[in-house]
């Protein structure tokens, strides 16, 4: 009996050293990198379940409702990207207690900015935060809650279920280009549930125990779960580029109209002001559907602004104003082109507050 528990063990221990060399080579392999994911994803929920801190290995995390959020502690290019919360990382964790006046600031990757920004602190809510603490002005709080990929229904749904529990005195919507996607897949549903979708496991007793201690577990999980993605946000059979630059050219954005109006009336609900800023879109992009849909998000901005004068101000940020060689690509400015945009929305709030 000692003899085969011996044997046993053995065989156990080859195995997990096996799968631990078999894991890394795998982890390697586009072909997997969604398994991958999705087994440590799992995996992570053990750590959770003992209430210990840990860096996300990945940016983004499912949510139930609000499809998908940035991951909490996020480390990437050097730098803590985010905080507990999953908002762009200030050097400390935002608190749902305020002791100053708090923005709350959404919008996509052009609000999160860490594609070429990598430090929290050079991105523009950080900047524009630092240029109001520096003048005489009472002191502000403004939180990055920008979404890379995000689309105005994620934005909604975060500040529905969450961004709301955090007593912001101001909400600035930074327009997100992103729904120029589903639109270009002729996607008008609500929630854009055609083009976008994620997974939330509910993980099993013992599940996350035997993938964050066994390697074999989370080999077995990475081939089960390499064709399940945890997030998808963008249609598997696209369009060619004709027929989604005559989808562009030829859609109302109505759901974005729809889901920003919803904003408003929430945030005028709790006695929240708005400020809504729109998209720039940089001298790069030449693809005419996408500048027709662009123009389109932003005069509904303008419109909405105009329909609530004593609740909502609209900034719109000039092209003109920006040098091509502030924008690391089509959609994106560098760390000066963040500095510019953080001084010119700072002044121009100065007539809003």
């Amino acid at each position: 009996m000692v003899l085969f528990t011996i044997v046993l063990l053995l065989i156990v221990i080859f195995i997990e050293i096996i799968s631990f060399f078999l894991f890394y080579k795998i982890k390697k392999s586009r072909r997997f990198v969604v398994g991958v994911e999705a087994s440590e994803y799992i995996s992570d929920q053990y750590l959770n379940q003992k209430k210990i801190d840990v860096a996300a290995k990945h940016a983004f995390e499912p949510r139930p409702y609000c499809l998908y959020w940035n991951s909490s502690n996020f480390f990437n290019n050097g730098y803590q990207q985010t905080d507990t919360n999953g908002f762009r990382y200030k050097g400390y964790d935002i608190l749902h207690q305020k002791s100053v006046f708090r923005a709350l600031v959404y919008g996509g990757s052009t609000t999160f900015s860490d594609q070429f920004v990598y430090d929290p602190k050079k991105c523009w809510p950080y900047l524009m935060e630092h240029l109001f603490n520096k003048s005489n002005l009472n002191k502000i709080e403004v939180i990055n809650a920008g979404l890379n990929w995000a689309t105005s229904a994620e934005l909604l749904s975060h500040f529905v279920f969450e961004g709301k529990n955090f007593n912001p005195d101001l909400l600035i919507i930074e327009g997100p280009g992103n729904d120029s996607l589903p639109i270009a897949h002729g996607d008008n549903s609500a929630d854009y549930r055609a083009t976008r979708s994620s997974i939330t496991w509910q993980v099993r007793k013992y599940e996350s125990f035997f993938l964050y201690y066994s390697k074999f577990f989370k080999l077995l999980y990475t081939f089960w779960l390499r064709d399940a993605n945890l997030l998808s946000l963008d249609k598997p059979n696209e369009l060619d580029i004709s027929e989604q630059n005559q989808l562009l050219l030829n859609t109302y954005p109505k759901t974005y109209e729809d889901n920003i109006n919803t904003f408003i009336q929430l945030a005028m609900q709790l006695n929240i002001k708005v400020v809504l800023i729109g998209f720039l879109p940089s001298h790069f992009v030449v693809n005419e559907g996408k500048k027709a849909v662009y123009r389109a998000m932003n005069e509904i901005l303008l419109n909405i602004s105009r329909k609530f004068p004593n609740n909502v101000s609209y900034i719109d940020l000039k092209l003109s104003d920006f040098a091509k060689r502030d924008f690391a690509d089509p959609g994106h400015l560098n760390e000066e082109g963040e500095i510019k945009k953080a001084q010119m929305i700072f002044n121009k709030l100065l007539f809003h507050l």
